[in-house]
């Protein structure tokens, strides 16, 4: 069983080279233009300002972006 995820830990696997406030800005913008990613995360409660993902939001991340 996974465990929760800050949302700017996760930014840095996807985006390593950028600042942890660049990484998330990109993150949350891959996320609002992946439509159907955007509406099930929606469906999970997710609100874009959290900072602590669920392990499912997390695995729907990875699973419409690929792994980090």
């Amino acid at each position: 069983m996974s465990l929760p995820l800050r949302k700017s830990e996760l930014a840095a696997r996807y985006f390593p080279e950028l600042a942890s406030h660049q990484a998330c800005n990109r993150l949350r913008r891959w996320i609002v233009r992946c439509a159907e990613l955007h509406d099930r995360l929606r469906e999970t409660g997710y609100r874009p300002e959290q900072r602590i993902l669920t392990p499912r939001q997390v695995g729907l991340i990875a699973r419409y972006l690929g792994e980090p």
